[in-house]
């Protein structure tokens, strides 16, 4: 994972750069602990070689987990940062894209990037750019 200050001003923006092969959920809770992160939310765009998703079961009061082993496009990952008993913890919800154009969503468990991904995190509630400038500013 790359990561690069986009805006200093104000409350932090940053742009993180997932290789293929990296976790992002790992990526983003090392950086939050890196950056002293107590509260961030995250967008994000890209590539998973697989993605493990998980639906809340109300009855068993547990995820049912639902992996997906096969190439899919995050098409829309968001999430937050917050802190659990001092440690940042990562949630995210992500919505992909499969092959002929089938869709899955749920919350987003163990995803491995299949090819570079970007993600836009930043600390004390900042919003990202819009999608354009964000490419403009990862080049």
């Amino acid at each position: 994972m790359k990561s690069t200050l986009i805006d200093a001003t104000g409350p932090k923006t940053w742009a993180l750069i997932f290789d293929k092969g990296d976790e992002p959920v790992a990526g983003l809770t090392a950086f939050a602990k890196s950056q002293n992160v107590g509260a961030a939310h995250f967008t994000a765009i890209g590539a998973f070689s697989d993605v493990t998703l998980g639906y809340f079961d109300r009855a068993a009061k547990d995820y049912t987990k639902i992996p997906l082993r096969e190439q899919v496009e995050a098409l829309s990952l968001i999430g937050d940062v917050a802190l659990y008993k001092g440690e940042p913890r990562v949630h995210a919800h992500v919505v992909v894209g499969r092959a002929v154009a089938r869709r899955a969503a749920a919350t987003c468990w163990r995803p491995t990037c299949g090819r570079r991904s970007r993600s836009c995190s930043w600390s004390r509630r900042a919003t990202c750019e819009s999608a354009t400038t964000r490419r403009r500013a990862w080049r």
